[in-house]
């Protein structure tokens, strides 16, 4: 289950914290010099320091003097934990910007465009080398804990639904006549009545088609129009119909 889907169950979620691990990555830059490799990655070090704001871009030198910042060295072997914290809500909504508290819930059915969650910030550096020529490689792994609170239910599009709008469906209308006609999906809606799809002619001329979604996904498997122009050959273009519980596939099966 992806974070939309699990997004799209709850009423309330919110992020919690924010893990950042590294190890040190290959580096192709010379392969006659592994040991110059290897002592470029041994003298790396890594600062990091939580920041509840949003407002910088630029991390420096300037973070050695955070009174949270942290020096990490990393390992070639193993996965080293450089980061751990709480993540904080910034509101760029108001004037000026608030900073909301970690416990905030934020409601699953809006979009949170005009806020942004708090991160880091990092600076890689090497005492002692001026040099340009040998500069080390990193891997970065960024783990978000997230929490959902109060299941419900909510017409809210998940990214199926989003790509779902705007497909298309070729069919035959006469069958003495070899010109097609497209069709588009312009709404899907959920309901205790199996749910619709509806699509309407591409051309803007009038004409749509109204399918339950165990009929659209029949269409889909059958390739063929349904209810509508005789059952024709249909064409169906766009991301794959959710399969809708029940369905049995009733088409022969050939020896």
């Amino acid at each position: 289950m992806g974070f939309r889907d699990a997004q799209a169950t709850f009423e309330f979620w919110r992020l919690k914290k924010l893990r950042v691990k590294a190890i040190c990555g290959y580096n192709d830059y010379n392969q006659s010099y592994n040991t110059i490799n290897l002592a470029a990655n041994a003298a790396l070090q890594i600062w990091t320091a939580a920041d509840f704001s949003a407002n910088e871009t630029v991390s420096g030198v300037s973070i050695m003097s955070y009174n949270n910042a942290k020096c990490n060295t990393v390992s070639f072997n193993n996965f080293t934990k450089i980061l751990d914290t709480q993540c904080r809500l910034n509101n760029a909504n108001t004037t000026p910007d608030v900073i909301l508290p970690a416990s905030t819930w934020l409601d699953s059915s809006v979009d949170m465009s005009g806020l942004k969650y708090s991160g880091f910030q990092l600076f890689a550096m090497m005492p002692g080398v001026s040099s340009t020529n040998y500069m080390p490689r990193f891997q970065l792994v960024f783990e978000y804990e997230i929490e959902f609170k109060q299941p419900g239910f909510q017409n809210r599009p998940t990214a199926f639904e989003q790509d779902f709008v705007g497909s298309k469906l070729v069919c035959i209308p006469d069958a003495n006549v070899p010109d097609t006609r497209e069709y588009e999906v312009v709404s899907y809606t959920i309901n205790a009545n199996g749910n619709n799809v509806r699509l309407e002619r591409a051309d803007g001329q009038a004409g749509s088609l109204d399918y339950t979604q165990y009929e659209f996904f029949d269409v889909y498997v059958s390739g063929k129009s349904g209810k509508y122009f005789g059952n024709r050959t249909a064409i169906y273009t766009g991301p794959i119909p959710r399969k809708p519980v029940g369905w049995v596939d009733l088409a022969p099966v050939g020896n």
